[in-house]
């Protein structure tokens, strides 16, 4: 049962949830976060989607893939900058 959970986090935190209006981002958080401020503040949570209606937003849920590699992009470049450095 706990690894069923450990999955759905891990399965959330990739998942990303984007509330845009045109080519303006008013939130961008993992579905996870989402999903626990709904839980522990629902009232400001039905505000907020009563205001994404109103105002004319959109909602969408981006998936991210999973890299083949556990580097990202930061990591890269503080191993160059390290290397260029002399270090």
């Amino acid at each position: 049962m706990t690894e069923r959970i450990r999955e759905l986090v891990r399965q959330g935190n990739r998942t990303s949830m984007r509330v845009y209006r045109g080519d303006q981002t008013y939130l961008q958080v993992p579905v996870t976060v989402g999903l626990l401020g709904a839980i522990l503040a629902p009232y400001l949570a039905a505000a907020g989607v009563a205001a994404c209606l109103v105002t004319g937003c959109r909602v969408s849920f981006e998936r991210a893939e999973p890299s083949a590699s556990p580097r990202n992009a930061a990591d890269g470049r503080v191993a160059e900058e390290a290397a260029g450095s002399g270090v």
